[in-house]
């Protein structure tokens, strides 16, 4: 569904799976890319799930050992 000067929408089986809008896109679902995902600046996802951050990055909750080094 595309309207003149508005979103798009984008249908698989009867179900939204992609629609713009104004402000950009939203995907409804799983997205499978197969390179890096570039989300706005400073933020890589790679294929394998490992993020790659620049400038401040807040966290409440960690998954796996953390080095600890002296120095």
């Amino acid at each position: 569904m595309a309207r003149d000067q508005g979103f798009v929408s984008l249908y698989y089986n009867n179900t939204v799976r992609f629609k713009t809008s104004g402000i950009g896109a939203t995907v409804y679902g799983q997205l499978d890319t197969t390179s890096n995902v570039n989300v706005g600046s400073g933020i890589t996802l790679s294929p394998d799930g490992d993020g790659f951050y620049t400038g401040i990055v807040t966290a409440s909750s960690f998954v796996g050992g953390l080095p600890i080094t002296n120095g």
